[in-house]
């Protein structure tokens, strides 16, 4: 932090992100679209000039100019403003505002809360914490049955178990099966605090299809399912296999069915594709990591073959794959029978793609391309916790 003679009180200076009072419009915006920024400063703080600065690859500065006044409470406050062309490319861009008070000239900064949340922010002395603005381009329309559809997540492991004798379908092997749906979840793990065993409930799709009814009767619009595919863990980020329904949720059958029902009542389906990596224990992983001869071989990256390998935030059961090498891609995306394609035509209407930001964008893009073509009217989301 530098060190300053004074400081700033916390209302001498005012912008909300999520008011359109101080940023229109508010929210993601279109590429090549106006957004106007006002910021509001207490006359009696002398501030000389602001500057908004904007992030987009390289650091960009905007003179703002005094606009107007408006008296909020018992404060005067000057309204500083510019109106700002987004670019013309998709992304993601960062801001903040660079405040010049007094007679010497004093800088400040005003940006993000400490939790980077938008809204209301913090002033700074040194390294704001920056805004964002989501950028998108406007010929890609949101499909009118997502628009303000009310959308009902599902962790199919803890929902339903649909089988009328209770049973679970294939238990796996060195499972731990709970007694009653009331018991608390709990790890089993061994010495080197990994998961020995991984813990099931046995909800199921027959589960889910009993319940929609229910679910429409919340209004439901979308239905997201966690990953269903076969693999090792309950949550299923492991994928094993892209082209099967893990047993213990059911048959392929009985998801075409869940889809189907779902669709008469007006809810449409998306999935969880997992696609940054796939588990230990796939059939894909099992047979690169034996045999270098191996179709498979080319998706991962070894870097003491077999046992040192690139895999997502070091968690061995989950190698990361090579999105752009031409046989994973083909078979996720392109082939005749690929993953996206097998799975479309059953009816789902697109996917929510895990760790998007850690997928490449051509990747992204060709997968989109791909269901669209199957599917005008489906939709990708993805998930992106970082900025």
């Amino acid at each position: 932090m530098n060190s300053l003679s004074y400081s700033l009180p916390k209302d001498s200076i005012l912008f909300d992100s999520q008011d359109e009072q101080f940023k229109t419009p508010f929210g993601a915006t279109p590429c090549g679209e106006n957004i106007t920024f006002n910021i509001f400063t207490q006359k009696n703080i002398n501030c000389l000039n602001i500057s908004l600065i904007i992030k987009n690859g390289k650091e960009l500065e905007f003179k703002m100019l005094p606009e107007d006044e408006k008296k909020i409470g018992d404060h005067d406050y000057i309204v500083w403003s510019l109106n700002f062309t987004t670019p013309s490319l998709a992304k993601t861009i960062f801001y903040h505002f660079k405040i010049v008070i007094g007679n010497d000239n004093t800088v400040f900064y005003y940006g993000n809360n400490s939790l980077a949340l938008g809204g209301i922010g913090d002033i700074y002395e040194n390294f704001p914490i920056d805004y964002q603005i989501t950028l998108y381009y406007k010929n890609n329309p949101t499909p009118n049955w997502f628009k303000e559809s009310i959308a009902y997540q599902i962790f199919p492991d803890r929902f339903k178990n649909g089988n009328k004798d209770g049973k679970i379908n294939e238990p796996k092997a060195n499972s731990f099966l709970y007694g009653r749906w009331s018991d608390i979840p709990m790890y089993i793990k061994n010495s080197k605090n990994e998961i020995a065993r991984w813990d099931f409930f046995g909800g199921n799709l027959k589960g889910i299809t009993e319940k929609i009814n229910y679910l429409k009767g919340l209004n439901v619009g979308t239905l997201y399912l966690n990953p269903i595919f076969e693999a090792t863990s309950n949550h299923r980020y492991d994928t094993n296999n892209y082209h099967n329904i893990d047993p213990v949720l059911g048959t392929y059958k009985d998801f075409k069915d869940m889809v189907k029902e779902c669709k008469k009542r007006g809810i449409y389906t998306i999935l969880d594709g997992v696609f940054n990596h796939t588990g230990k224990d796939s059939i894909y992983f099992k047979e690169a990591s034996t045999n270098k001869s191996s179709p498979f071989y080319p998706w991962y990256r070894f870097q003491n073959y077999p046992y040192d390998y690139d895999c997502w935030w070091g968690i061995k059961d989950l190698p990361c794959v090579n999105e752009l090498e031409p046989s994973f891609f083909k078979y996720i995306v392109e082939g005749e029978n690929s993953v996206i394609n097998h799975w479309m035509k059953t009816g789902i209407k697109g996917w929510r793609l895990d760790v998007a930001d850690e997928l490449p964008s051509f990747f992204i893009e060709s997968l989109k391309y791909k269901c669209k073509n199957i599917d005008s009217e489906s939709i990708i989301i993805g998930e992106v916790w970082e900025d």
